[in-house]
């Protein structure tokens, strides 16, 4: 499957949240969390050089970088570099990158004890804000498709 890194990063970061909870189906999430791994490295190593190019420095020549008060987000100083480095990343994040995810079938997110799914509505284990990157890509509505050898 082909995806831009931003769709990536934002896949990561549902399974990374799935991978955190107490559900069945942690073995398929583990898979794909796995195999996002390694383009989600390339990624930072990308934006690193990126930041190595771009960024103010300070008299020693390290990155200047400043933490948030909450202690949450670091933010990296670009000076004049800032247009340059916003353009530049806009680019990283559009890139193409090809994933072969295992798929996971959607009706296995369906919460069996509920009282509604035992009238025929769905309610499922999770919220949609971690479901939405997830759908279409690695949950399918109905069946995984059979992989090819």
């Amino acid at each position: 499957m082909k995806l831009k890194y931003m769709e990536l990063m934002e896949i990561s970061q549902s399974l990374d949240i799935l991978g955190g909870q107490e559900i069945d189906e942690w073995y398929e999430v583990g898979r794909n969390i796995t195999k996002c791994k390694p383009l989600i490295d390339e990624y930072k190593d990308m934006a690193e050089t990126l930041d190595e190019k771009l960024a103010e420095k300070d008299d020693n020549g390290n990155i200047k970088r400043t933490i948030s008060p909450d202690g949450k987000a670091v933010f990296t100083s670009y000076g004049k570099n800032k247009g340059k480095s916003k353009e530049a990343y806009k680019k990283l994040n559009e890139e193409d990158v090809e994933i072969d995810f295992h798929e996971i079938p959607l009706e296995k997110f369906k919460n069996p004890k509920d009282e509604r799914a035992e009238k025929g509505e769905w309610k499922y284990k999770l919220k949609g804000t971690v479901m939405a990157p997830l759908l279409d890509t690695v949950i399918l509505n109905g069946e995984a498709k059979e992989k090819k050898k």
